[in-house]
């Protein structure tokens, strides 16, 4: 049965995330390539049994301070990828900003950009939240280059707090509001 889509680009769509997508959740998250700028607080490797225990807790219980999303192709109807907001809190209208794209033979495409503009705009404008942040890793630089070139502004850093490759590295906080968002993507 297809998905029903939440937000259509130009080459993805964001869907509903499926019990099936759980293995694949598993093996992009035992790369050490995709998961090196993610961040996990999960003992690796992570198994299936993991990742089905975390969808029940996030997708099928519906938290309501949690909207995640599988990443569509709509060529093909393949899921790449996921992406969500979490932490959103009513009071404060703002948002955590998380996004991965597992299948690594689709980086480099642009779709990391098409992915960020359909959730801001869904964060921003469904959800009404005013700030949406993020937190990136100093040694993620192609993901700092994405970010910044969407309009995300750097907002602070943690200096030496995330052990990674036998070193320990900053991590940054990069924010964009509402109002930047759809000013810049000509939404009023």
């Amino acid at each position: 049965m297809p998905r029903p889509i939440t937000r259509k680009g130009k080459k993805i769509a964001l869907v509903p995330p499926a019990k099936e997508d759980t293995i694949l959740y598993t093996q992009w998250l035992n790369d050490s390539e995709v998961n090196r700028g993610l961040n996990l607080h999960t003992e690796m490797p992570l198994t299936v049994d993991q990742e089905e225990k975390w969808y029940e807790e996030n997708i099928t219980k519906n938290p309501s301070d949690k909207t995640i999303f599988a990443v569509m192709l709509l060529k093909n109807k393949k899921i790449i990828g996921n992406v969500g907001l979490e932490s959103i809190h009513p009071i404060h209208q703002s948002a955590e900003l998380g996004i991965v794209i597992g299948e690594k033979k689709q980086w480099g495409k642009g779709y990391g950009e098409e992915i960020l503009r359909l959730i801001l705009d869904y964060g921003f404008n469904t959800l009404n939240r005013k700030s949406i942040f993020l937190r990136c890793f100093e040694y993620n630089d192609r993901a700092l280059k994405l970010y910044k070139k969407f309009g995300f502004k750097m907002q602070g850093k943690l200096r030496k707090n995330s052990y990674y490759d036998g070193k320990l590295h900053d991590t940054y906080y990069l924010d964009m509001l509402k109002n930047e968002f759809n000013k810049r993507y000509k939404r009023t």
